[in-house]
């Protein structure tokens, strides 16, 4: 079998692997990235030999590419480290990469921010009766900073046979797989951050008129790398299905989603953005500022004003709560606002009023009203009031 483990250093398809990624080395974090997604360097002499389609430019055919923030060489525009096919059909590394100073190659290695991993194999497969090679390839996108996989795919493909003795290339099955995958890495990294305050002032400065759209087909059916092309594309309900996919393994991971998503008018977005912040502060897993918090605040207030009912029932919530002191509290605005929305939307407004008068939150007399709330919560298809229901 042949792997791939690529970092930012990569060298000639005749010399070892792990001799030429050492100018490179990310350290501990890239090895067990390798570790932990199967791939090994140490395991691995050479570049496999591939031979380029006779119908495209050689050295454009497939790129796999290791990609920092500031673009690792700027002799490639930017687009980072790139391992191509040459002229011959050897992977190898762009010249211009061999004339950078050693000092200058090792600050590159340290501004990665994603890594892509790639397996090749040929296998042998039955199709229409008969035994013929199969190539399957694996590839695995991740991110440096967060060590999350953000793009995967397998596929196989009968390969093409070229004019070449015993050539074979990837069918364009195969070629389509890496370049979905890569434009959906490429544009990850941008916003990555756990740390809300990352952005440019306030995400609630950037909400935009809410735009109705609907999800790509790929998200439904869980096709997380055309899922994210589509997000990346501009559609905001992409980017929050997106977010809903890799929020159980991992909430942090979708802040850069759900704020992409928010900026292309999807206001629920802008709530879950929100919502995921204030979550991961609650638990410890991040820190945030009171002005962290406060900017939240008007995230919901003006997700609120663009009919969002979520940003209603969570706006109402941090004026009970408070946020630990970040915004002043005011439970009678707080009840107004939940007894007009929950009539207004019913669901979550009316969830939200029903607890925090169970709670006494509102008051004594307010409890006796609470299942009055949560039942209205219900009946408009708010499902999780129906458990706090009294039998």
């Amino acid at each position: 079998m042949f792997i791939v483990g690529l970092t930012l250093g990569c060298g000639s398809a005749t010399a070892p692997l792990p001799d030429l990624a050492a100018p490179y080395d990310l350290g501990p974090k890239v090895q067990r990235l390798e570790r932990d997604l199967g791939f090994s360097r140490s395991q691995t002499r050479e570049f496999p030999q591939v031979q380029a389609p006779e119908d495209i430019a050689p050295p454009r055919w497939m790129a796999v590419e290791a990609h920092g923030a500031r673009g690792p060489l700027d002799e490639l525009d930017g687009r980072g480290l790139v391992v191509e096919a040459s002229e011959y059909g050897d992977l190898e590394v762009p010249p211009a990469h061999h004339l950078l100073p050693a000092a200058s190659r090792a600050a590159h290695g340290k501004d990665v921010d994603w890594i892509a991993f790639v397996t090749r194999v040929l296998l042998e497969a039955e199709l229409e009766e008969s035994i013929v090679l199969v190539e399957r390839v694996d590839l695995r996108l991740t991110l440096v900073r967060s060590e999350r996989v953000v793009a995967r795919g397998t596929v196989e493909a009968v390969p093409a046979r070229t004019s070449s003795v015993g050539g074979h290339v990837p069918d364009s099955a195969v070629n389509g797989l890496l370049q979905r995958a890569l434009e959906a890495a490429r544009g990850a990294p941008e916003v990555v951050a756990h740390d809300p305050l990352v952005l440019e002032g306030c995400l609630a400065d950037q909400m935009v008129t809410p735009q109705e759209t609907e999800a790509s087909p790929a998200c439904v059916a869980g096709r997380l790398t055309e899922c994210l092309a589509s997000c990346h594309a501009g559609n905001g309900r992409s980017c929050a299905e997106a977010a809903y996919v890799q929020e159980a393994a991992d909430d942090s991971t979708t802040l850069p989603l759900y704020a992409e998503g928010c900026g292309y008018g999807d206001v629920n977005a802008c709530v879950n953005w929100a919502a995921t912040v204030w979550t991961l502060s609650r638990t410890e897993q991040l820190e945030a500022t009171d002005d962290a918090m406060r900017c939240i605040m008007r995230v919901f207030e003006r997700a609120c004003q663009q009919h969002e009912p979520f940003g209603c029932g969570m706006f109402a919530r941090g004026l009970v709560t408070g946020l630990n002191g970040a915004v002043e509290v005011d439970v009678d605005r707080a009840e107004a606002l939940l007894v007009h929305t929950c009539q207004r939307y019913g669901v979550f407004p009316c969830d939200v009023l029903g607890t925090l008068r169970r709670q006494g939150e509102l008051g004594e007399d307010a409890a006796a009203l609470a299942d009055e709330a949560t039942q209205r919560a219900c009946d408009t298809g708010y499902t999780p009031a129906c458990d706090a229901l009294t039998p």
